[in-house]
């Protein structure tokens, strides 16, 4: 897992904009989603990431876990626009700790059953 340069967030009474130029990317996204708390917090990955992805924290805050050939990674998000980078082939475990989290994951190839 590498850090990723935080992206410009922009807060006012009208709300919270976070900005992405898909341009300053490692890779060219193909694919986003978002994943959110049921309400609770939530336990969420439990498998391989088959391409690169970028995990930006909307709201709330997460701890996220990789494994891979070196070990195990463990990083807290805690603000918006704060992100991680995933390596291909790192086992990604994370947890939305609070009741209102939301990340939003920009993968670097389309939906296959091995590039979750």
């Amino acid at each position: 897992m590498a850090d990723y340069q935080p992206l410009p967030v922009f807060l006012d009474p009208r709300g919270t904009l976070i900005s992405i130029e898909f341009g300053t990317l490692p890779f060219q996204p193909q694919r986003c989603f978002v994943v959110a708390a049921p309400g609770s917090p939530a336990r969420r990955g439990g498998h391989e990431a088959g391409c690169r992805q970028l995990l930006l924290l909307l709201r709330g805050s997460v701890t996220l876990r990789l494994r891979h050939g070196d070990g195990e990674t463990e990083r807290r998000l805690v603000k918006p626009g704060s992100s991680a980078l995933i390596a291909a082939d790192e086992f990604v475990d994370y947890e939305l700790e609070t009741p209102d989290t939301e990340v939003l994951v920009l993968a670097e190839h389309p939906y296959t059953a091995r590039s979750t």
